[in-house]
C-alpha cells in the first residue's frame, strides 16, 4: 500500500520517519509521514518481537504503528465495540469517542496503525499520515 502526496506544500507539515522490523529473517521498512508538532516519540518492544512506535501531541492526539504485538493497541477498547469494515484483506475500525475526538485503526495481517484522540480540525493531517505509509 502506498499513497503519495500530490503537493510539495503538504510535505512541509510532515516529518519522515521509519518503522523497521524483521520478517522471516529479512529486514523490512515502512516509511511514515508523521504530522509535525509531536511532543514525544516513543518506542515499545515486546519480548516476542512485537514493536510499537508512538507519536504524542500536546493536544492529546496520538499516532501509532505496531507490528507483531500481543498486547492491546490504544484503540482496542473502541474496536471491541465497533464493527470492522473489511477493505481488500484490510480491516478498518474507526469512530468518535465520548468526547467527540476521532480514532481509527487499520489492520493488515499482523501490522496495525492508527490514531486516537484527534480533534476534528486535525483529522485531515492524521488521515493523510496513515494513508501515506509506504512499505519498502
Amino acid at each position: 500500500m502506498a499513497v503519495l502526496f500530490s503537493s510539495c506544500s503538504a510535505i512541509d507539515v510532515y516529518k519522515t520517519r521509519e518503522f523497521s522490523f524483521d520478517d522471516n529473517e529479512k529486514r523490512q521498512r515502512v516509511i511514515l509521514h508523521i504530522p509535525k508538532g509531536f511532543a514525544e516519540e516513543k518506542f515499545l518492544l515486546g519480548n516476542t518481537g512485537g514493536k510499537e512506535q508512538y507519536y504524542y501531541y500536546l493536544n492529546g492526539a496520538l499516532l501509532y504503528f505496531a507490528k507483531n504485538v500481543n498486547w492491546d493497541t490504544e484503540n482496542q477498547l473502541f474496536i471491541d465495540k465497533a464493527k470492522a469494515i473489511s477493505e481488500n484483506s484490510r480491516f478498518v475500525y474507526k469512530g468518535v469517542d465520548k468526547d467527540g475526538l476521532h480514532w481509527k485503526e487499520i489492520r493488515i495481517d499482523d501490522f496495525r496503525f492508527g490514531y486516537s484522540y484527534v480533534p476534528r480540525d486535525h483529522l485531515e493531517k492524521f488521515e493523510q499520515a496513515i494513508n501515506s505509509i509506504q512499505f519498502k
